[in-house]
């Protein structure tokens, strides 16, 4: 841990040294009173020192396996396991049962969407097979794998987790706002009539699992305080003994102590 502050503290300092070097000398700063009297200073920091930081911590390490009730999600060497339920299908002599099978994740980055003016951690899964597996466990043995269709998540396969910024300890931290999935679903054989409603219900199951345990991980009081820890040195490079507020405007944080 001592490491990984260690080099946020060095990469946000040089990062944020440099940009002031290409916009002037001075960073901007607004002093403004508040209802009762009070000075309130505020500045700006980067998106892009931020996402370095960010990069160092959040995204390091992280592991998404999607697995029934073997599903994992690890950030910041904090792991949650969790289930996403089966659904079964009435189908005439024997239902079919749908579950999600051995999805692991391949690789993971985090960039500030300009247009939308948000954090997006994206991880990419594997796409070797089907996703979605689907079986009829009462049909004779040699047709419980072939009798029902399975689902294949086609195309780029994504999970994209929405970062919000958030006050935490006289710093930054960072919450989880929503979770959405790249790529279409589709079935391997004959179209049919439960399709939509069963991508629906997959689609809702995946977005609930890994947001609810994102969120769980980054809501925890040592994981914020590390958040926190890794932005102090940024925060304190721009005078700011203790921080209020923060949201963003435009292309940076705009911070209030």
């Amino acid at each position: 841990m001592k490491t990984v502050k260690i080099i946020c503290a060095i990469v946000s300092i040089v990062s944020l040294v440099a940009l002031n070097a290409q916009n002037g000398p001075n960073m901007p700063n607004e002093e403004i009173a508040d209802n009762v009297g009070t000075e309130i200073s505020c500045k700006q920091m980067s998106t892009r020192i931020a996402t370095g930081i960010l990069r160092n911590t959040v995204v390091r390490n992280l592991e998404l396996t999607l697995d029934r009730d073997r599903s994992t999600l690890k950030i910041m060497d904090d792991t949650q396991v969790f289930t996403i339920p089966e659904k079964k299908i009435d189908k005439p002599g024997h239902n079919w049962t749908y579950f999600v099978k051995d999805i692991q994740s391949i690789n993971q980055w985090i960039e500030f969407d300009n247009q939308a003016r948000k954090f997006i951690l994206t991880v990419e899964f594997e796409g070797n097979g089907s996703e979605i597996k689907g079986v009829c466990r009462g049909c004779m043995k040699r047709f419980r794998d072939s009798r029902a269709p399975d689902i294949n998540w086609k195309g780029k396969r994504l999970a994209k987790i929405t970062l919000v910024p958030i006050a935490y300890d006289n710093s930054i931290a960072f919450d989880v706002e929503k979770v959405d999935l790249v790529g279409p679903f589709d079935l391997n054989g004959p179209t049919e009539a439960f399709l939509p409603s069963l991508v629906a219900f997959f689609e809702a199951k995946l977005k609930e699992g890994i947001e609810k345990q994102a969120r769980k991980i980054l809501n925890s009081e040592n994981n914020k305080l590390a958040m926190a820890e890794a932005m102090r040195p940024t925060v304190r490079f721009l005078g700011l003994t203790s921080v209020r507020t923060v949201e963003i405007t435009g292309l940076n944080l705009y911070i209030c102590d």
